[in-house]
């Protein structure tokens, strides 16, 4: 039988390890089926023969037994091989095929996921199981009746964190895994459990102990630092003290929460007012 069949003698349906997005377990169990149905077949067939025979059929090579060589060869290999052609592709049990299974303990380890892999971890599938081109060409579908349910799942995905990834001179900026945690919470995305866990560990690994010990900044260094957030506001953002009116603060937050390092308007509003009391009169004239 395993000469016969090959690794399909230990085939079994696989089990998914998660229910992530539409699945379609049907196509595996008709696969399954008629598996079990050649086996038995084959089985059958086997049983007619003497011990003989079948240790010949294992090991020999006697000429006397060409013929049955020859007769086992041809039996069931058209069967075989159609059954072999219309082996369900993985993506028929959906995103939780195991076979395609993300490994989150390395995944979780990145400081920056681009929009496509957060789109693959998001539903459980190793990036490098799945091309990026498709999953593009995915996104770009907004009807469902040119592609399966899997396939329009997924490109629905990627056009959601499309839409809230930040755009660069490049195209999609990576985002960090405490932008991407928030996110996924702000949206109520449906994830992995296993990637949840991940991104939540990262965000509690950069919080900084409440034990820590205290490191007061001397007047010195503070200066310094106010010199530094008063360029950078000025200068990339465009802060101007007088104005009535800004988009400066809000920006500076948005960058804040993009590199994972949320802080609320009030206090950014008041470090830049208080960076920018340093920037000479002169620079407010030009």
């Amino acid at each position: 039988m395993k000469k016969k069949f090959g690794s399909w003698l230990f085939w079994s349906k696989p089990i998914p390890v998660h229910s992530i997005g539409p699945t379609n377990p049907h196509a595996f169990d008709a696969f399954a089926d008629r598996l079990d149905e050649l086996k038995a077949k084959a089985r059958h067939e086997l049983e007619q023969l003497s011990d003989l025979e079948l240790r010949e059929l294992r090991v020999g090579q006697a000429p006397e037994f060409a013929d049955l060589r020859s007769w086992f060869s041809s039996l069931l290999g058209d069967e075989i091989k159609s059954l072999e052609r219309n082996q369900p592709v993985w993506l028929a049990m959906g995103f939780g095929h195991p076979d395609v299974a993300a490994d989150y303990d390395y995944w979780g380890k990145l400081s920056r996921y681009s929009v496509y892999e957060a789109t693959m971890l998001s539903l459980g599938v190793e990036p490098s199981k799945f091309p990026e081109h498709q999953a593009h060409s995915a996104a770009s579908q907004e009807e469902p009746t040119k592609m399966n349910p899997q396939m329009f799942h997924l490109g629905r995905q990627m056009r959601l964190f499309q839409g809230h990834f930040p755009v660069g001179p490049g195209g999609y900026m990576p985002v960090s895994p405490v932008w991407l945690k928030k996110l996924i919470d702000e949206i109520d995305l449906q994830v992995p459990e296993a990637f949840y866990s991940q991104l939540e560990k990262r965000t509690l690994a950069i919080r900084l102990p409440d034990d820590r010990p205290s490191q007061s900044l001397s007047m010195q260094e503070r200066q310094s630092l106010l010199r530094l957030i008063a360029a950078m506001a000025c200068e990339q953002y465009q802060f101007d003290p007088k104005a009535t009116r800004t988009t400066a603060i809000s920006s500076i937050c948005e960058d804040l929460d993009r590199v994972g390092l949320s802080m609320d308007n009030k206090t950014v509003r008041k470090w830049v007012r208080e960076a920018a009391e340093l920037v000479p009169a002169d620079y407010w004239k030009q």
